[in-house]
């Protein structure tokens, strides 16, 4: 059985670098050496590893301890140490390149402010979740800086993108490990979440209070006071090991073993310079140069800066074809007139022929109009004397909404939105219709004049009452709108809605109509084959919402039950 070795007292299993580890401790306690043993010890059973480093402290992984021999051939982006360069909007590449690569990776931010680095890790956790398949275990180095317990507005997108990745990482692969001297700090429901804590010195209270919390939900009464006592005088590089996990199971205080690899985050001494390693690994530059450049090319294909770029050269030729072309030959022209006494009268003897029949036409449409709403009438008598004021309803084949017309307020006196919007509002009677259903099922947008004008019209008329969330149809609406299909219910009513959607609203429906519970907005995009960041993705989930055919936030989406009814 294939194990990592943490100590020589100390081995974990190797699907130890799947899961959740959180490791707490003050300055200079020992968490960036069991950093480094994880980082040896993954490459040691031919396992990928990632390092978020906020300070460069860990390009020494490519140098052996002292300095003088290969380490860990570990591709560096970003910092003074650089393979490959980091660009702050480059978040979403860097993820995709990543999760594809087969070597390991640091990612090195001491050069950029805490700002772009939010920024930059916010769409890299992202798009590292969705694309990575294969097993990977993130580093996290300082993570209380970007999965805070308090977040700000900047904050709030990385939070969110490490707690799903420590609560659904597992299923596509990634492993963590989060690093903080601050413990107080970091987000609970992260700290909470994972399968493993590992406490190294912690003089401060509030620090000790969120590793009791944690001892107190994961091992014994006894467990926890045998090592509370001792944290705030544990030896360097010693820490408490403690695990409910089935797979992990372990509970002591081991010291860490020492790494082979360079330690770069060394302080140095008063009076001596900071030491640097003499010999480093190389990693397969070549076939990242390979990954990145076709990952460049599809960045570009969705680049609005590139594709603005490309059009501006592409008017520029338009203009330097157009300057180049010859000069149009002068055309001279030349004015005939036609203003003479018996062409004018002939005109106006054809204008009078042709007003006498277009009233004729009226009359005629008129008189077909009276015709149908007698037929009308014919078709679905009342079956009680005296106005009607409710549907009736009957059904011939595909069950369709009759009404019996009323005097003076017959269809053929509202215009075509009218009809279209009163049709909508008799298939949902009975239903809360909100002004955005109303829009998107009639078919007309919610900000045209079309639209407002016709339902300012139809409340005018007595036709439909309400405000924007409840819109509902009169009786007399009833009495005035079109035919219509009644609508079905349950499984029908599935179908219905996808014949109606688009593309992408459709697919999401149907993913969402085949499961069993709620899923979060990772796992639905993940099962439609849609990016979690694209627009398709984002409006068709919206679109879905305002429908009220999806229900729920990021991590709660599910079908409406009507439609599983």
């Amino acid at each position: 059985m294939k194990t990592l070795k943490i100590s020589d007292s100390l081995s974990l299993p190797l699907d130890w670098i799947q899961l959740a580890t959180v490791v707490y401790g003050s300055r200079g306690a020992g968490k960036t050496s069991l950093g480094r043993v994880a980082a040896e010890e993954s490459f040691r059973q031919g396992q990928r590893f990632c390092a978020i480093d906020l300070k460069g402290d860990w390009h020494g992984l490519g140098s052996s301890a002292d300095g003088r021999s290969e380490g860990i051939p570990v591709v560096v982006f970003g910092g003074e140490h650089a393979h490959v360069p980091l660009e702050p909007d480059a978040g979403a590449f860097v993820g995709e390149t990543v999760a594809g690569l087969a070597q390991s990776v640091v990612l090195d931010f001491e050069l950029f402010s805490k700002g772009k680095q939010i920024r930059f890790l916010a769409s890299f956790f992202e798009t590292l979740y969705h694309h990575n398949r294969e097993p990977l275990l993130l580093l996290l180095d300082e993570a209380q800086r970007y999965a805070p317990q308090k977040p700000g507005p900047d904050e709030a997108r990385t939070l969110g993108a490490v707690q799903d990745l420590v609560k659904l990482g597992r299923k596509h692969g990634i492993g963590l490990v989060l690093f903080t001297q601050r413990g107080a700090g970091l987000s609970k429901e992260v700290s909470e979440l994972c399968d493993m804590l590992v406490a190294f010195r912690t003089p401060g209270p509030l620090d000790q209070d969120r590793i009791k919390e944690w001892l107190d939900a994961n091992t014994t009464k006894a467990q926890r006071d045998e090592v509370m006592g001792r944290l705030s005088g544990l030896a360097t590089g010693t820490a408490v090991f403690a695990s409910g996990h089935p797979e992990l199971k372990t509970f002591g205080v081991y010291p860490v073993r020492r790494p082979w690899t360079f330690d770069s985050s060394a302080t140095p001494k008063i009076g001596e310079r900071r030491a640097e390693p003499k010999r480093l690994a190389t990693p397969d530059l070549e076939t990242l140069k390979t990954k990145m450049a076709a990952a460049i090319e599809r960045a570009k294909a969705d680049d609005p800066k590139e594709l603005r770029k490309q059009i501006a050269e592409r008017d520029k030729r338009i203009a330097e074809l157009e300057k180049a072309k010859p000069a149009a030959p002068k055309v001279e022209r030349v004015e005939v007139p036609i203003n003479d006494p018996t062409t004018i009268s002939a005109l106006e003897r054809a204008r009078a022929v042709f007003q006498k029949l277009d009233g004729c036409a009226a009359e005629l449409g008129g008189a077909l109009g009276t015709a149908i709403e007698y037929a009308k009438m014919r078709r679905a008598p009342a079956t009680a004397p005296g106005p009607q004021v409710r549907t009736n309803i009957e059904r011939v084949g595909p069950s369709v909404v009759h009404r019996d017309p009323k005097p003076g307020n017959g269809e053929s006196k509202l215009g075509r939105c009218e009809l279209a919007l009163l049709g909508v509002l008799l298939q949902r009677q009975g239903q809360r219709t909100t002004a955005a259903q109303l829009a998107i099922l009639s078919g007309y947008s919610r900000t045209s004049s079309s639209f407002s004008n016709a339902l300012g019209a139809l409340r005018s008329r007595g036709l439909a009452a309400g405000g924007g969330d409840d819109i509902r149809i009169t009786d007399d609406g009833l009495l005035a709108a079109p035919d219509v299909p009644e609508l079905p219910t349950g499984k029908a009513l599935l179908d219905h809605w996808c014949a109606q959607l688009g593309r992408c609203e459709r697919i999401l429906l149907q993913v969402l109509s085949g499961q069993s519970k709620p899923v979060t907005k990772f796992e639905l995009a993940d099962l439609s084959g849609y990016s979690v960041t694209s627009s398709s993705f984002s409006n068709g989930l919206g679109k879905l919402r305002t429908l009220e055919l999806a229900r729920g936030g990021g991590d709660a989406i599910r079908v409406s039950e009507e439609l599983v009814g």
